[in-house]
């Protein structure tokens, strides 16, 4: 009796153990890796070759808690503003904020803009994205960095198969 009492306790064991390391592996899956400090993010990118992925917002702003707690959530958002940007996040009450804010004539909450390797605005998208948009107007823009993306492709002689 107590074998098979100290097997039912070592699996209990074994099954949380389990289920914490998968809860774990997905709240990490569930989060962007925000950096907080441009200056370094656009230094980062001028070696990598990546855009900055900028998001203004505000921890009093509706639609910034939304776009937070549901697009920001998205499994597919958080792979692809990892795997092909440097995500950066100003909080309207950082210290820095306020010249940040500036220098980019942000004057609505949420906005998202992506600057390139060198420096420019690529994109600036003010208000709440659903992930559909938000997903799209990313895609879009690393199809339009990507040298052989089919947005910069010239397209393709005919063949005789083609016909």
């Amino acid at each position: 009796m107590s074998r098979i009492l100290g097997r039912i306790v070592g699996l209990i064991i074994l099954l949380l153990l389990n289920l914490q390391s998968l809860t774990a592996g997905e709240s990490r899956a569930g989060s962007i890796s925000w950096r907080r400090d441009y200056a370094a993010a656009r230094r980062e990118s001028t070696k990598s070759g990546r855009d900055v992925l900028i998001l203004f917002t505000s921890a009093n702003c509706g639609w910034c808690r939304r776009l937070e707690s549901s697009t920001l959530r998205d499994r597919s958002i958080v792979r692809l503003i990892d795997d092909q940007f440097i995500p950066v996040r100003i909080e309207e009450t950082d210290p820095s904020a306020e010249a940040i804010f500036s220098s980019f004539s942000v004057e609505a909450l949420p906005t998202f803009i992506v600057i390139t390797s060198a420096g420019a605005i690529a994109v600036k998208q003010e208000g709440y994205l659903d992930s559909s948009s938000l997903s799209a107007i990313l895609k879009r823009r690393v199809a339009d960095r990507a040298p052989n993306s089919p947005a910069s492709r010239k397209p393709s002689a005919r063949r005789d198969s083609d016909k």
